[in-house]
C-alpha cells in the first residue's frame, strides 16, 4: 500500500516538474538561437514582412510541439519508473521506449515542416546566404535529427 502511494506520488511529481519546465521556457532552443548573434537568420538582412512571417511560423511551430514535448517528458518519467522496479517488466520498458521514439519522430517531422516553411519565406539570394552560414540547426542534448553536429562556435559576451 505504501509503495503504491509512493509510486503515484513520484509519478505526479515528475509530471508536474515536466509541465512546469515546458511552461517556464516556451521558446526553448529556437528562441535562444533566434535572439543570439550567431543566428544565420539575423545575418541575412530580412525585410520586416519576412521577419514577422518567420516569427509567426516559429510561434506556431513552438505551440504545435509543446504538447509533444510534454508527452515526451511524461513518457520518460514512466520509463524511469519502470527501470526503478526491482524486477523490471521488459515489455513495459520497450513499449515506453517505442512511445518516446514515436514522439521524437513526430517532433522531427514538425521541425522539418517548420524549416521548409522558413525557407519558402526567403528570397533566392537570402536562401543561398542562409545555407552558406550553416542554416539554423539546433543540437541540444535531447535533439535527435539524424545529422552530425556542427563545430562549436565561441560565445562572445
Amino acid at each position: 500500500m505504501k509503495t503504491t502511494h509512493l509510486i503515484l506520488l513520484l509519478i505526479m511529481g515528475l509530471m508536474i516538474t515536466g509541465a512546469t519546465s515546458v511552461i517556464a521556457q516556451p521558446g526553448g532552443i529556437l528562441r535562444h538561437k533566434a535572439n543570439s548573434g550567431f543566428s544565420p537568420l539575423a545575418q541575412i538582412e530580412l525585410s520586416t514582412e519576412q521577419t514577422e512571417e518567420i516569427r509567426k511560423l516559429r510561434v506556431t511551430h513552438e505551440e504545435s510541439i509543446s504538447p509533444l514535448r510534454l508527452q515526451e517528458h511524461q513518457a520518460k518519467a514512466k520509463l524511469h519508473i519502470f527501470w526503478l522496479q526491482l524486477t523490471p517488466d521488459t515489455e513495459k520498458i520497450k513499449s515506453a521506449q517505442k512511445k518516446i521514439h514515436n514522439i521524437r519522430f513526430q517532433i522531427l517531422e514538425k521541425e522539418t515542416d517548420f524549416r521548409i516553411a522558413v525557407r519558402k519565406v526567403l528570397t533566392e539570394d537570402q536562401l543561398s546566404r542562409f545555407l552558406a552560414l550553416g542554416s539554423a540547426r539546433s543540437h541540444g542534448l535531447d535533439r535527435f535529427d539524424h545529422h552530425p553536429p556542427r563545430p562549436q562556435q565561441s560565445v562572445e559576451y
